[in-house]
């Protein structure tokens, strides 16, 4: 079964444009407004769409108290809340702690998609990758694919909102892998070495204002960012 969670689905602009892709794909569309959740209703019985489920609450409720391991093929998380404020920072979605949740609820090569405008917000969201390379991978490190109006994504009234700010929203896909491991035993000195095998190279981008820097103060590898 492939299943999908659209997170934070607002008015359903996003599940019903993954719900009309494809028709065995069953969307669950996790929202905690009434409002969204109302519209979501209307409009799958207004285009006659049967693949979608609402979860009226937040996705770690959803993921805790529903959803097996090795479930979900894909994540949907557009544009989520940005919590703009500094001291709000601690309560965004995306961090290493979410990631290392989901990982277990994933099959092996699911995706995720992301999407933001906000610059602090894709700052924390690649360093918060960076740290979990070893089980997601970020497959769209080229500038053209991360531009989401290179894209066939769905235009959300939040996506159209960037735009009228002045704002050029954000675009990241991963996926999850399994990291291989090749054991060798040096019979003579007898030490058992592990070797990494197939890490892709990872280019860590925080986007402030037109420059890249990172985390730590130490030197990376950068790819240039807007």
């Amino acid at each position: 079964k492939y299943n999908i969670i659209d997170i934070g689905a607002g008015y359903g602009e996003s599940t019903l444009a993954i719900s009309k892709t494809d028709s065995g794909k069953q969307i669950i569309a996790c929202e905690k407004f009434i409002d969204g959740i109302n519209k979501i209703a209307e409009k799958s019985f207004l285009h006659s769409l049967n693949n979608i489920s609402i979860f009226h609450g937040n996705v770690h409720q959803l993921l805790d108290e529903y959803c097996p391991h090795n479930s979900i093929s894909e994540i949907w998380i557009l544009f989520p809340d940005p919590w703009p404020k500094k001291r709000h920072f601690k309560r965004r979605l995306i961090n290493v702690d979410f990631f290392n949740k989901i990982r277990d609820f994933l099959k092996t090569e699911a995706t995720i998609h992301i999407a933001t405008d906000s610059k602090s917000y894709i700052s924390d969201i690649l360093w918060s990758i960076y740290q979990v390379k070893k089980n997601f991978n970020w497959i769209n490190q080229n500038k053209n694919e991360w531009d989401y109006l290179n894209t066939t994504l769905p235009k959300t009234k939040y996506f159209q909102k960037a735009l009228k700010n002045g704002l050029n929203p954000i675009y990241l896909k991963l996926i999850k892998y399994w990291l291989e491991f090749f054991i060798y035993f040096n019979i003579g000195l007898k030490n058992l070495e592990i070797k990494e095998v197939g890490l892709p190279t990872f280019f860590l981008v925080e986007f402030n204002y037109g420059k890249t820097k990172n985390k730590s103060n130490k030197r990376r590898n950068v790819a240039s960012g807007k």
